[in-house]
């Protein structure tokens, strides 16, 4: 009898914490290291897109990727459930206009590159926390 009722206490306290956000996380982190990449190695990312695609503004990605980041990784840390959510939202977004790039490249004019892979597992996996709510 009193090992049911330790077993319902102890299964209430688990039910109270939430899971650890894993791959809010991964894909933060390698956010914000992709970002901050980009925004010091100028040209980089102008050297892997389309030649017409040449005004892209690569600071402002670099920035726009560690800013999400950043808001990711804040919502993470301090359970804050609105950090978590936009910061997914806006690391999908990022993620998915690098895919568009990044194809665009690969079997466009340019030549066969893997980079567009990088691209579509991180999207997927945005979209995959952004549409299944794992924002606990």
């Amino acid at each position: 009898m009193i090992d049911r009722e330790l077993m319902k206490q102890i299964n209430k306290e688990r039910s109270k914490k939430p899971p650890f956000a894993f791959w809010g996380m991964m894909i933060s982190v390698v956010s914000l290291l992709y970002g901050e990449f980009i925004w010091r190695v100028d040209g980089f990312f102008l050297n892997h897109a389309e030649p017409y695609m040449q005004k892209l503004p690569e600071n402002f990605i670099g920035i726009f990727l560690i800013f999400g980041a950043v808001i990711k990784l804040i919502g993470v840390f301090t359970e804050i459930k609105i950090c978590k959510r936009w910061g997914i939202w806006l690391l999908g977004g990022a993620w998915s206009g690098l895919f568009v790039v990044t194809t665009a490249f690969s079997f466009g004019r340019g030549y066969p590159h893997p980079s567009w892979i990088f691209a579509l597992m991180l999207m997927v996996s945005s979209f995959r926390i952004a549409f299944k709510g794992d924002f606990y």
